[in-house]
């Protein structure tokens, strides 16, 4: 995870801009830098290609859908 963009509210509104930290069950915009090239599409453009979940020591600590690709 590169950068807490924002804290998203019920209906996606932005609650809170640049957050600190996120806490379980808080839906957020983040940006996500990969090391390695990995194969992902806007969920909007194909749904199976545009979901994710971020694992660490097989503890799944994230999931979520693609909004938008910076190449």
């Amino acid at each position: 995870v590169e950068k807490f963009i924002a804290i998203l509210g019920k209906g996606a509104s932005i609650e809170t801009k640049n957050p600190r930290i996120l806490l379980g069950r808080i839906s957020a915009a983040v940006v996500i830098r990969s090391k390695i090239p990995i194969c992902l599409e806007e969920y909007t453009s194909i749904r199976s290609l545009g979901r994710f979940i971020l694992r660490s020591a097989d503890i799944s600590v994230a999931a979520g859908v693609v909004t938008k690709i910076i190449a």
